[in-house]
């Protein structure tokens, strides 16, 4: 399981998922992954569910609130959640991986 903290609009969400689903029809594993997208921004949140069924990914119903919402890879054993900061800290999940794309200043200086 894969948390990616700072999903932004999902690129990187997308990217992992890509990723995956590619490695498990090339190795015809059937191991399941879950990658769970997450922002503090709920718009970029909504720009990631708006961009799921373009890149192959279809709702799944088991999203138990308006505040989670599961998608299924319509190939592969993918599954991406959608969780504001809430629902996650809520969640108590552990996750075998991180991934924080930290928001940058665009100031330049470090």
């Amino acid at each position: 399981s894969i948390l990616d903290y700072c999903a932004g609009n999902g690129g990187k969400t997308f990217g992992l998922a890509s990723a995956i689903r590619t490695q498990c029809l090339f190795s015809n594993s059937s191991q399941a992954s879950y990658i769970v997208a997450h922002d503090v921004v709920d718009e970029r949140l909504r720009q990631v569910k708006g961009s799921m069924s373009r890149v192959g990914f279809v709702p799944n119903g088991s999203g138990d609130s308006s505040d989670r919402d599961v998608y299924a890879a319509e190939r592969g054993n993918v599954t991406i959640e959608i969780m504001n900061s809430s629902t996650l800290e809520a969640s108590c999940l552990e996750f075998d991986a991180v991934l924080v794309d930290a928001p940058c200043s665009s100031s330049g200086v470090l």
